[in-house]
């Protein structure tokens, strides 16, 4: 399989590596769309050579590693960008982002979107509705990140809402704020381009 790598130019190359196979508990999707976040954008320059990146992405399953039940082969799955521990107890709450082993995809040594296939937890998949187009899996985190930023706000039906940046979190969040019934919207950005 091909996958994009960065490399000590602090850029990326395409490079032929085996494909993945699933260890226990896992999943290997073929990656239908990989969103690139701001995040990606900001810490790609830092990153050591040999990363794949990407970090909002799913796809179609392709196989299953030992003990995997609820996902099928074909099943088109949405990936939570983590990998915890599932036994501590901000993984028992669903809070699995703040494990204290908390580990994320495409941002350290575990691989990342950027590539044809990858082998995910199958716990931090999401299977996706039927007919929809897979290539939607990589925009569940961002809206799952802009729905959090609603919710944290306590937003309520006929408020009036400012969000700054017009990023894909801030598009999401304007999206969310609308859908949860706000009167007035306003976005601003310092980047006039958005």
């Amino acid at each position: 399989m091909k996958i994009a790598v960065t490399n000590e130019q602090h850029c990326f190359d395409v490079v032929e590596v085996p494909d993945p196979a699933p260890s226990g508990g896992e999943l290997v999707i073929r990656v239908a769309a990989c969103g690139v976040c701001g995040s990606d954008i900001k810490a790609q320059p830092y990153m050591p050579a040999g990363m794949v990146m990407g970090h909002e992405f799913g796809g179609e399953v392709v196989s299953v590693g030992t003990g995997v039940k609820d996902h099928l082969v074909g099943s088109t799955v949405a990936v939570l960008p983590v990998i915890s521990c599932g036994t501590c107890p901000a993984c028992a709450a669903g809070t699995v982002a703040h494990c204290a082993q908390t580990r994320y995809l495409g941002m350290g040594p575990d691989r990342g979107g950027l590539a044809e296939f990858a082998a995910v937890p199958a716990r931090h998949s999401f299977v996706l509705p039927n007919g929809l187009p897979a290539a939607y899996a990589a925009l569940v985190e961002p809206f799952a990140v802009g729905l959090h930023g609603v919710h944290t706000a306590a937003l309520t039906e006929g408020e009036s809402v400012l969000v700054v940046g017009a990023g894909g979190v801030g598009l999401t969040t304007t999206a969310w704020a609308r859908v949860t019934g706000a009167q007035r919207i306003t976005v601003v950005d310092p980047e006039a381009r958005r």
